[in-house]
């Protein structure tokens, strides 16, 4: 698997500016932050690595998606831990959502400044997993080296080296394991869940000339949700101890963003309508049995990538053309508006109502202004929680 050029990796689908992610993949290069001068790269499609028949399904209907279902918790039920990087250092902070200035360090990374550093929480919310760049590297297809970090006793082990940067590491088998990838000896990508133990077993692996990245984990741990690129079609299928299932096709639509529901029967997506300058982004869902699609919001749609998440079971998106407004529920009532710039959403990290965000104080995806990270809560509120250029939100932890 070849590193992209500078190019390639600040991506734009048929002109469309995007915010680091392409069906899955994040420039580690550029932290979760908004890329100024977006290139251009050739459209990927993705395409299931498997010998099962094909299926058919609906397309997206502009029918509104399922009733929101209302959560109980009120506020954030635990700190929102956020990575801020300056250079060849990553900080991991624990934040009180509803008081910012209560925190503490988690971890202190130092690495390749050329490269950031991808993060998640377990389910559990006691560990941190993250892939680091440590010395100094031309790419990061076989160079990232997996931490992990418990956070309640401030100890860290090196599991596995020789892996992928661009992936986001997941928590799978019940946290026993992480999810990443590591180049096969084919040359195709493969991804491999690492235990604890530093045990390593293959997943799934891609077939040539295709790309694999994992979409989402089971609510249980137990299976993933993968999308397989490769030029002329989109598709994704769920693999686990059952074998492999196709779960829709999307044909050669640029997609990206994949996002679990709480109750594990959606994904929610972005999708790209149009060509050219015309193109834009809308947001849908996907019903996991059927496989069929909805629209979200389907009058609204917005030229940035801006993320999807889920609050309080309804998908939350930045549904507007200049991408500003975030559409906390059904009801148009429900936007927040920032008041200048744009927000960025950050998808997986949105819990008990609460949801994630970088503000973009100013321009737009070609030329941003300084941006800032912030929680909004379901009445869109919002609270600063860090100043730092490229600060991200990586997930709750209990600690």
């Amino acid at each position: 698997m070849e590193g992209l050029s500078d190019a390639e990796a600040r991506l734009t689908v048929q002109n469309v500016p995007c915010y680091g992610v392409v069906a899955g993949y994040v420039d580690p290069r550029h932290h979760l932050r908004p890329s100024p001068n977006l290139g251009h790269m050739p459209r990927f499609v993705l395409i299931v690595c498997c010998l099962l028949p094909a299926f058919t399904f609906a397309g997206c209907s502009g029918d509104p998606p399922p009733a929101p279902v209302q959560s109980s918790q009120s506020s954030a039920p635990a700190r929102l831990v956020i990575a801020e990087q300056d250079g060849g250092t990553t900080l991991f902070s624990a934040v009180n959502p509803n008081e910012p200035v209560d925190r503490r360090v988690l971890a202190r990374v130092e690495h390749d400044p050329n490269w950031g550093v991808r993060a998640s929480i377990s389910v559990d919310g006691r560990r941190l997993a993250y892939l680091v760049v440590p010395h100094p590297s031309r790419d990061a297809d076989d160079s990232a080296t997996l931490v992990v970090a418990d956070l309640a006793t401030q100890t860290r082990r090196t599991l596995a080296t020789g892996l992928d940067l661009r992936i986001v590491p997941q928590w799978i088998d019940e946290d026993r394991s992480v999810l990443v990838q590591r180049r096969s000896p084919s040359g195709a990508g493969a991804l491999v869940a690492v235990g604890l133990d530093r045990s390593e077993r293959v997943v799934v692996a891609a077939q040539p000339g295709h790309r694999l990245f994992p979409a989402a984990v089971s609510i249980d741990g137990r299976s993933v949700y993968v999308l397989d690129q490769s030029t002329g079609d989109s598709r994704i299928f769920l693999t686990g101890s059952d074998g492999i299932t196709e779960i829709a096709s999307f044909g050669s639509t640029a997609i990206r963003g994949f996002v679990l529901s709480p109750a594990g029967d959606q994904l929610a997506f972005l999708q790209v309508s149009g060509e050219g300058t015309a193109a834009r982004y809308h947001a849908g869902v996907v019903d996991i049995r059927s496989g069929s699609r909805t629209a979200v919001r389907p009058e609204q749609s917005r030229l940035e990538d801006t993320g999807v998440a889920w609050a309080d079971g309804w998908i939350v998106s930045a549904t507007y053309p200049d991408g500003r407004a975030v559409n906390l529920g059904p009801e148009a009532a429900r936007d927040s508006t920032p008041p200048a710039g744009f927000d960025v959403l950050d998808a997986q990290v949105a819990r008990g109502g609460w949801v994630t965000a970088r503000a973009v104080e100013s321009g737009d995806s070609l030329a941003p202004g300084p941006e800032q990270m912030v929680v909004l809560n379901r009445d869109g509120r919002r609270t600063l929680v860090s100043s730092a250029h490229g600060a991200s939100a990586i997930g709750w932890s209990s600690q």
